[in-house]
């Protein structure tokens, strides 16, 4: 936010103009505090630290990560890694991007028949109990994960040309980690569309990797 109120100051960076819509509505899920004994500290203080997670379909927050995207590559850096990526959000900015996700992906007819959705302007995102709607809401976040990275790859490639965005994509080594994370955007098919590759991170826990084949726990050895 200081930098937003002091976008004029950056002008000479060619940073274009100042978003229009306020930071504070962005975020893709209520403001949630900060943990740990220094932020525990600052809250008795009288100075609590809150953390904002911008929903990534915000038409604003994708300009600004366009632009910084874009001087990383400016700057001489081939590449971005990006963490933390979690996302599962129900404000508008998020409902908009759904919807044309599903009216792309299916017909007026299909959308009556398979969602109960009579006109295009209804359309919805689903809740865990919704059968397919959850399923494609699903879908959507992971796809709107896909298509980001794609603009920022995009953007630092106009001064790179192998720019990549590298994503963490947490742990994946068994199937318990895989499913856990699919209501959080994180699909590595839809993601490696526009990643050449993939960070991933511990794996705390054995666990199979199909029906037949268990993790003993030393394949991150493995993968070093």
């Amino acid at each position: 936010w200081e930098f937003y109120d002091h976008w004029d100051d950056y002008a000479e960076f060619s940073i274009g103009p100042r978003p229009a819509s306020d930071p504070a509505e962005w975020p893709g899920q209520d403001r949630r505090p900060q943990e740990g004994e220094r932020a525990e500290a600052l809250a008795k203080a009288g100075k609590p630290i809150f953390i904002y997670e911008p929903c990534i379909n915000h038409p604003d927050w994708r300009a600004v990560l366009r632009m910084t995207t874009a001087w990383v590559g400016r700057v001489g850096y081939d590449a971005l890694f990006s963490d933390v990526n979690a996302h599962h959000c129900y404000r508008p900015s998020c409902q908009a991007a759904f919807r044309k996700y599903l009216c792309a992906k299916y017909e007026p007819a299909d959308l009556k028949r398979l969602f109960g959705f009579d006109s295009p302007q209804d359309v919805r995102m689903g809740k865990a109990a919704d059968g397919l709607l959850w399923v494609e809401t699903q879908r959507h976040w992971a796809h709107s994960f896909a298509e980001l990275f794609a603009e920022l790859t995009a953007a630092g490639c106009q001064h790179v040309r192998s720019f990549f965005i590298l994503p963490n994509s947490s742990s994946y080594a068994n199937i318990d980690e895989m499913y856990k994370r699919k209501t959080s955007g994180q699909n590595i098919g839809l993601w490696a569309r526009s990643c050449p590759i993939f960070m991933y991170e511990k794996n705390e826990q054995p666990g199979r990797f199909g029906r037949n084949t268990v993790c003993d726990d030393i394949l991150q050895y493995k993968y070093a």
